[in-house]
């Protein structure tokens, strides 16, 4: 069982981990949390209603403005739920993304066997590789 003093000290630790962000500085200067707490309140000035409905071709449609004569269905929106704070990044001077165009085997095609798929199969992970690189660049680069 643990003493009196351990348990005090053990508090103390725990509280302090909890605390110790706050103090902190993290590399722009600012402590790496704070207490700004958001005072956006849901109000009737933040909830809007967009209308969806299908189409001639049966194609889910959005708007606020749905045309006459559909079945329409409201969708409520509160503008003031869910946002999130977007960090402000610098135009950045990357290349043109790099295309990726995965290729759907045809039916009745064993891609395991065929020696062509499996080369086709290796080209297009090297191709999506070399995607996933550049995006690991670009947010590099954003981060800085």
């Amino acid at each position: 069982m643990l003493k009196t003093k351990n348990i005090i000290i053990l508090g103390v630790l725990v509280g302090g981990a909890f605390a110790f962000p706050y103090f902190m500085k993290g590399p722009d200067g600012k402590p790496l949390m704070d207490l700004d707490i958001d005072t956006t309140i849901s109000t009737e000035q933040t909830r809007q209603t967009f209308y969806k409905w299908q189409d001639g071709d049966g194609v889910w449609q959005f708007g606020d403005n749905p045309p006459e004569g559909v079945a329409k269905i409201a969708v409520n929106v509160d503008t003031a739920a869910n946002i999130l704070r977007s960090d402000k990044v610098a135009p950045t001077t990357a290349t043109a993304p790099r295309e990726f165009k995965p290729e759907i085997p045809k039916p009745g095609t064993n891609a395991i066997l065929n020696p062509g798929a499996a080369q086709d199969a290796v080209e297009n992970a090297k191709a999506l590789q070399g995607v996933l690189d550049d995006r690991a660049k670009l947010i590099d680069e954003v981060g800085r």
